[in-house]
């Protein structure tokens, strides 16, 4: 039975992880697709804001950074100079920002919006997962999300820090799910990495609305819902609510078991215990039966009557010097 069991959460675990390759695979080859007269050094999505702002930031900053080897603090080329990291203007130390780099700016620009297109769109497949909805349903609908007005539309007018903070969105919806019905220290670390990266990216206002809902999701859960249920090491995302329902009919058959039985086992030892005194009256009478028998077997042998009378009577230790007396002559 163990091994059995051991092998279905393999299986289950094979079949998750090839849903969730599939959707990474399907999220990135769309995002590439509606992006792909950009994909070029010389083009780049025309938005307002990427003209007045995310070109001249993103290539001043990472154009400073290369040929000085340092953060460039600060810019003396707007306003008569002004901080420039502290105005989050320039996020060097978002992590995903690395990735794009070293590329010309016209195309570290558009790859930003196409990864977060896409890290969007597997955060939602993830948080239909820690719903329970089935794979392909939560697959479609992740896809949907990615081509979805609110998303796509972003990127005409140039607001990546609002892309690149909505993609972390569904992340930390998914890890609030999971850390409120089975909580664990893992999805606690992945809450706070989303928190982490919306603020790196330099959108305070959508980690503010993040942070509050997700927060207000846990505690509500748990004071509605009562303790959760921390899951066992290996077993799978859709088979934990049914394991668990699984135990409890199981502890409600036993109890049920154990109560159907308890009056048998009572009158079993009813029983036993009405029995106990008829057994030790039969152990005496057999006990007085014995006794009788070995004063009688005493007596016949010892010379009162029987064929063996006199000194000739057999006693333990001297049976060979009995003889009959009617057969000594013979």
């Amino acid at each position: 039975m163990i091994l059995l069991s051991t092998q279905h959460s393999a299986l289950s675990t094979r079949h998750e992880i090839g849903w969730a390759a599939g959707m990474t695979a399907a999220a990135f080859g769309l995002a590439a697709a509606l992006l792909y007269d950009f994909w070029s050094p010389e083009v780049f999505l025309a938005g307002h804001d990427t003209f007045t702002h995310d070109y001249l930031m993103w290539d001043w900053g990472w154009r400073a950074f290369f040929e000085h080897w340092r953060v460039p603090l600060w810019n003396p080329y707007l306003f008569g100079g002004w901080p420039f990291i502290a105005s989050f203007a320039f996020c060097p130390f978002y992590p995903p920002a690395w990735l794009s780099a070293p590329l010309p700016t016209a195309l570290a620009l558009t790859s930003q919006y196409g990864l977060h297109f896409a890290v969007g769109a597997v955060g939602f497949y993830a948080l239909c997962r820690a719903m329970r909805v089935l794979a392909p349903v939560a697959l479609a609908m992740a896809l949907f999300y990615e081509v979805g007005a609110h998303v796509t539309t972003l990127a005409y007018p140039g607001h990546l820090a609002k892309v690149q903070a909505i993609a972390w969105l569904c992340w930390a919806l998914a890890a609030a799910v999971m850390l409120a019905r089975r909580p664990g220290v893992w999805w606690g670390v992945g809450l706070g990495a989303a928190w982490a990266l919306q603020l790196l990216a330099s959108h305070a206002q959508i980690f503010y609305t993040t942070f509050w809902i997700t927060t207000l999701y846990v505690v509500g859960f748990v004071l509605f819902h009562g303790r959760p249920v921390r899951q066992s090491a290996g077993s799978p995302v859709g088979q934990s609510d049914r394991s668990d329902r699984s135990d409890r009919s199981d502890q409600s058959d036993q109890s049920d078991q154990s109560s159907v039985l308890s009056p048998q086992s009572s009158a079993l030892s009813t029983q036993h215990s009405v029995l106990s005194p008829q057994s030790s009256v039969l152990s005496s009478q057999s006990s007085a039966l014995s006794t009788q028998t070995s004063c009688r077997l005493g007596v016949g042998l010892r010379g009162g009557s029987g064929p063996f009378r006199g000194s000739n009577a057999p006693v333990a230790g001297n049976v060979r010097n009995v003889e009959p007396r009617g057969r000594r002559g013979l």
